[in-house]
C-alpha cells in the first residue's frame, strides 16, 4: 500500500508540479500516416491508441511521430532525472516520459475517462468484477486497486465502490 501511495503521490506531482514552473509550446510534429509502434521487447502491458502501441519504456518520438500533435504539451526539469519530464496528452490520455541518452522513454500511461479503455475491454466506469473476468485474479491488491503485472509493466485499477475510478500503466514495482 505503502508503494503503490508512493507511486501514485509522484504522478500527481508530475501532474500539478514542475520544479520551475515552466510551460512550453508543444514541438512541432510532422504527421505522415499512423503506424503500429512495437513495445520494448519484454513486452508487457500497453495501451492502444489510433493503431499505435504505447507501452512502458517505449520510445516517445516513435509514438508522437505515429500520433501527431498532442492536445496539449508540458515540460519542465526534472527532479527526479537529468534532463526534462515531458507530459504528453492526447484527448483522454496522459503520457509522462522520462529522458534516456538517446531520447524520452515512456515512465506512465494514465486513462482520463471512459471514452478510452484498454485493449482488453476495460475502461473507467467498468465494474471490479468485469476487471477480474477480463485479467483473472490480481497479482497485488490494496484496499483500493487491483493491480497486475505483466513483463515491465504494473496495470492499476483504483477500484471505488465496485467501480473502476482510474487505469494507470507504471514501470513495474
Amino acid at each position: 500500500m505503502k508503494k503503490l501511495t508512493i507511486i501514485l503521490t509522484i504522478l500527481l506531482c508530475f501532474t500539478f508540479v514542475s520544479c520551475n514552473g515552466d510551460v512550453t509550446e508543444p514541438p512541432a510534429v510532422s504527421k505522415t500516416e499512423e503506424p503500429t509502434v512495437d513495445a520494448p521487447t519484454e513486452e508487457g502491458y500497453y495501451l492502444v491508441l489510433k493503431d499505435t502501441k504505447i507501452a512502458i519504456d517505449g520510445d516517445m518520438k516513435a509514438i508522437t511521430d505515429a500520433l501527431g500533435e498532442p492536445t496539449s504539451y508540458f515540460e519542465s526539469n526534472s527532479c527526479a532525472f537529468q534532463g526534462l519530464d515531458k507530459v504528453y496528452t492526447w484527448g483522454s490520455v496522459t503520457v509522462r516520459t522520462y529522458p534516456e541518452d538517446d531520447g524520452d522513454c515512456v515512465l506512465s500511461i494514465e486513462l482520463k475517462d471512459d471514452s478510452v479503455s484498454t485493449p482488453e475491454g476495460i475502461g473507467i466506469g467498468d465494474s471490479d468484477e468485469r476487471v477480474e473476468e477480463l485479467y483473472g485474479t490480481p497479482d497485488k491488491t490494496t484496499d483500493v486497486a487491483k493491480i497486475y503485472t505483466k513483463g515491465n509493466t504494473d496495470l492499476t485499477f483504483l477500484i471505488t465502490n465496485g467501480e473502476v475510478t482510474a487505469i494507470t500503466y507504471t514501470q513495474k514495482s
